[in-house]
């Protein structure tokens, strides 16, 4: 009658005797390699989509500003503006010349497990309007 539903038992014949060999540990010993390198695989990739959102942050947050000073905005107001739309701990700087305005916003973010630092920013340049660029000068 055939073993049906039986495993057989891994291993080999030595001197008429059947020798078990044991590999089950391997399994073991593959995974605990496996595990941390996903771990830090899954750490990258998280640490570039955060990345990723507080560049995009940034880049909202200098603009926000740029068209705020550009419309004539108090510098309090813009600045404001460009904390509430940017990434937190983003440091915002500005420069007036001639007739535009320039708005860098800036953050350093580490990723995590890894413990590098990365700098993200963004700068954003508008005209100064004036109040001919409103319509407020005589038109035809």
């Amino acid at each position: 009658m055939p073993d049906v539903g039986r495993r057989r038992a891994r291993g080999h014949v030595r001197d008429g005797v059947h020798v078990r060999v044991r590999d089950g540990g391997m399994v073991t010993a593959e995974l605990a390699l496996a595990i941390p390198a996903l771990v830090l695989v899954l750490a990258v990739v998280l640490g570039a989509l955060t990345v990723g959102v507080d560049r995009v942050r940034c880049v909202d947050a200098a603009r926000v500003a740029a068209r705020g000073l550009a419309r004539g905005d108090p510098l309090a107001r813009a600045l404001v503006s460009a904390s509430q739309a940017g990434p937190p701990g983003a440091r915002t700087s500005t420069v007036v010349g001639g007739s535009q305005v320039s708005v860098t916003v800036a953050v350093r973010r580490s990723l995590p497990l890894l413990g590098w630092g990365l700098d993200v920013s963004s700068t954003a340049v508008a005209d100064l309007e004036t109040v001919d660029d409103l319509g407020g000068g005589s038109g035809p």
